[in-house]
């Protein structure tokens, strides 16, 4: 069975919202949800969400309800931890702030991009 980490959820849904620059009221609307349901989620008062609200979160997210849980990317069979995910996990808010900073910059690189 998978292990399930509130803590963890709740960071990758605030990491999600923080690099699409999403305000609390913007994630709400583009998720179809009361304000209140975001706002008592990310700050843990709701401890055993509903699927539905993960759903729409996720969808908003451009993400998958597997990877604000359980920190999967993939489908099916293929779900996994991915490596750097994992090591993102670790870092500090100040390393995650320079992580993405340097991905930025790698990601500017033509010899690293797959354009």
């Amino acid at each position: 069975m998978n292990a399930y980490d509130y803590n963890k959820m709740i960071g990758r849904i605030r990491e999600l919202k923080s690099r699409k620059k999403l305000t609390e009221e913007n994630l709400a609307k583009l998720a179809s949800l009361p304000i209140s349901t975001v706002k008592k989620l990310l700050a843990k008062v709701t401890k055993d969400p509903r699927i539905s609200t993960l759903l729409r979160i996720a969808e908003a997210l451009d993400t998958t309800v597997d990877y604000l849980v359980f920190g999967y990317i993939g489908s099916g069979k293929d779900q996994k931890s991915h490596p750097l995910l994992d090591m993102y996990d670790w870092l500090n808010m100040n390393g995650k702030k320079e992580a993405l900073k340097r991905l930025d910059e790698l990601s500017r690189l033509d010899e690293y991009n797959n354009e």
